[in-house]
């Protein structure tokens, strides 16, 4: 453990025995260091999680036990620990289901579908996308809508339901474009591309890779 994060534990023992709101705004915190670590070190990420899942369980703080077991199963998927990963993704999903968090119980939804897809379960990661539009429609997460949508069509492309591929990366960029998310946009624009060349149509999908640039 590197010398911040020894003082930032000692200052989470010093501040969370009297279980008061602070505990809270901590837990919120480290959820938050686990969120914004998680692409540059794993490891940290996992450690803050861990640290607010503990704390979060000795205050009672549900929705903080939750978003710190997704961190944390993020954390060990992009370790390459793809099952312990899916196993924290559905302990978060228990315990979003049981506060009624119609937002996180979405999100996770689609975090599972994304595991589905590194094991080649397609029409498994499809069905769980299809759960994380449900909820997200419901809540109105343009966002999420927007990756969930991707997600299918790109479900459907490895299952060489190409047109049904095409359907779905055309609706996610009706919810990218709302929100001008270029990432998504990018790689919606491919993923058509690919399908269209998969349909021997070479003019739309080189319409689409010139977009996708």
């Amino acid at each position: 453990m590197n010398v911040n994060l020894l003082c930032f534990s000692q200052y989470i023992d010093e501040n969370t025995k009297n279980k008061s709101t602070s505990g809270y705004v901590i837990v919120d915190s480290l959820n938050n260091g686990a969120f914004v670590t998680r692409r540059q070190n794993f490891d940290s990420s996992y450690y803050f999680a861990e640290l607010a899942f503990g704390i979060a369980d000795s205050i009672g703080y549900n929705r903080g036990k939750a978003t710190a077991l997704k961190h944390m199963g993020t954390a060990l998927w992009s370790k390459g620990n793809v099952l312990e990963a899916k196993e924290m993704y559905l302990k978060s999903l228990s315990i979003y289901e049981d506060i009624s968090d119609t937002g996180g119980i979405g999100r996770i939804w689609n975090n599972i579908g994304l595991i589905d897809i590194t094991q080649n379960n397609f029409q498994n990661a499809i069905d769980n996308f299809e759960k994380s539009i449900l909820y997200n429609s419901i809540v109105k997460d343009t966002v999420m809508l927007a990756t969930s949508y991707l997600n299918i069509g790109v479900g459907n492309y490895y299952l060489q339901k190409f047109e049904d591929a095409i359907f779905y990366n055309q609706k996610s960029i009706k919810f990218a474009s709302v929100i001008k998310d270029s990432v998504s946009l990018g790689n919606n624009y491919s993923f058509l591309g690919a399908s269209y060349i998969a349909k021997s149509k070479l003019k739309e999908a080189e319409v689409y890779f010139e977009f996708s640039t």
